[in-house]
């Protein structure tokens, strides 16, 4: 349009071949400009969905803590193993009671999947000589379920979005 406006301006004649070749070379232009601009929007999205989601400071220390806990229990029932029924039930009802709280905390600050994660626990491999298999499986289930939390530590794909 540019070009016929010049040439009723000017009184000068513009051949069809050079009009289709002025038309061939801003199409060229427009088409490499618009393949730009895709691939740029499509790279800056691809970039944002690869970058690490903020964690929640919070989420991770209280994991932290409950993992330090998972611990300490660990190396309770360790202890207990072989000793007195009293002690080892009281260590027992005491991880049942620790272990609801953990359940409800993770229930209402984390993804659904990861209480699963939390509660999973295969069945054991190790079995200490000489020891009920209540007791067996007390202190693997304290080992797994610090183990699991150590997953939700490392990995920010438990947290809720």
């Amino acid at each position: 349009m540019i070009l016929a406006i010049w040439e009723r301006w000017k009184n000068r004649t513009v051949s069809f071949r050079f009009y289709v070749v002025v038309f061939l070379a801003f199409g060229f232009v427009a088409a490499s400009f618009q393949t730009w601009r895709q691939e740029h929007y499509e790279r800056i999205k691809a970039e944002q969905t690869l970058k690490p989601r903020e964690r929640d400071p919070a989420v991770v220390e209280q994991l932290q803590k409950f993992y330090s806990e998972a611990a300490t229990f660990n190396r309770r029932v360790l202890v207990a193993l072989q000793g007195p029924d009293e002690e080892f039930n009281r260590i027992d009802g005491e991880f049942l009671v620790w272990t609801n709280g953990v359940d409800a905390w993770i229930k209402s600050n984390m993804a659904p999947a990861a209480l699963d994660r939390v509660g999973q626990i295969s069945p054991s491999s190790q079995q200490y000589v000489g020891v009920s298999q209540q007791r067996n499986a007390l202190a693997y289930g304290t080992m797994m379920i610090r183990d699991n939390l150590k997953a939700l530590i490392e990995n920010p794909a438990w947290d809720k979005r």
